[in-house]
């Protein structure tokens, strides 16, 4: 009996060397990953074992999303059949039914993703400060190209798929002009170059608000900075957001000669669910150590893990997963809405061209 109690108590302390071992690597970086270590009894082998999973739930999820929709919702599938058996499947790509846009964004999530639970979840990065910092900076580099890709991705929907009458494809979308300059202009002064700009400067700022690196001691206020510039380059994705999400706001802003049209604009379900998904994916703006060493500095401390075993971290990263939910829904929906009629068209166009070489 009495060796049964030597060799508990030896399992309980060695349990708790690897405890006090884990908080000591965790509140080591809490500082410069802004999480906390939940459970607060963690046993485990990772520092951040609650953070790290959900990032791997968003990590999975994405890369599932973004095979989804370039696999089924990226392109339309026209089939020919001659008396009942398929003779040709052909991929047509058009304007309307691309959401290359969004298979990018998801792709973003997920290397982010992937990047946030090796930070979260291998002791060896959170013990290294400079390996630590440049994988702080390359997150944040992430993070601002997750926010470039969604912003494009509505401004896609912007311009496409809400307020356009869907009709018979063309050849138009080419420069009529053939004035190379004017081409050249046009592209840097697009609203997507200017999304872009921002995300530069973003970048850009992002190094010196990270610490132990080359630069940033010589910037005391930078990284309030940098969260200023954060909030710079979300802006005009809520702008976009509210634009869709109200037409009739959209109507006096873009269109204010046309009439509405219900069928030119995503239904009010596909309304909701962007709505939805870009006011609880607002948190998520933001990053850890502003919501944990600052907004939430307080309660952090008093109490550590609020929801069971997920920190006030991990409920910003549940609210996010419903946002991308959120966002894949509504893309499927407009996906949906736009494919009877490009389908038409498309197979009106396929049959012409038929025709015509069948005539020459």
């Amino acid at each position: 009996m009495s060796g049964y109690l030597t060799g508990t108590a030896i399992k309980q302390q060695v349990h708790r060397h690897v405890a006090n071992g884990l908080t000591s690597i965790a509140n080591g970086a809490n500082s410069t990953l802004g999480v906390e270590s939940c459970p607060s009894d963690n046993t485990s082998s990772l520092p951040f074992p609650s953070t790290c999973l959900l990032s791997c739930v968003i990590a999975v999820g994405c890369f599932i999303s973004c095979l989804t929709i370039l696999r089924w919702y990226n392109f339309l599938l026209l089939v020919e059949s001659d008396h009942g058996t398929i003779t040709e499947r052909t991929a047509v790509y058009t304007p309307l039914t691309s959401n290359t846009h969004w298979a990018m964004f998801f792709a973003m999530v997920c290397l982010k993703s992937i990047l946030d639970a090796l930070m979260y979840g291998v002791s060896e990065i959170a013990k290294n400060k400079t390996a630590l910092a440049y994988a702080n900076f390359t997150d944040l580099v992430l993070h601002s190209l997750t926010s470039l890709s969604l912003s494009w991705a509505l401004l896609y929907q912007f311009k496409h798929r809400s307020g356009q009458d869907i009709q018979i494809h063309s050849d138009s979308g080419s420069d009529s002009s053939g004035d190379p300059g004017r081409m050249v202009f046009r592209v840097v002064t697009s609203a997507e170059a200017g999304l872009l700009y921002l995300a530069l400067v973003h970048i850009v700022v992002a190094w010196w608000a990270v610490p132990d690196l080359p630069g940033a001691d010589n910037y005391s206020n930078s990284y309030w900075v940098y969260v200023a510039a954060l909030c710079t380059q979300r802006l005009p994705l809520v702008v976009i957001g509210v634009l869709l999400v109200l037409p009739s706001l959209e109507i006096k802003v873009a269109h204010p000669t046309n009439l509405f049209n219900p069928n030119s604009y995503p239904s009010s379900n596909a309304r909701w669910l962007l709505g939805v998904g870009i006011l609880i994916g607002l948190p998520h703006t933001l990053p850890a150590t502003t919501w944990t060493n600052h907004i939430l500095s307080s309660p952090s401390q008093r109490t550590p893990c609020p929801l069971w075993v997920f920190s006030w971290y991990d409920i910003i990263l549940l609210l996010y997963i419903v946002t991308l939910s959120c966002y894949f829904s509504f893309l499927r929906l407009e996906f949906n809405r736009v494919k009877e009629q490009e389908l038409y068209s498309c197979h009106v166009e396929h049959t012409e061209r038929s025709n015509n070489r069948r005539v020459l």
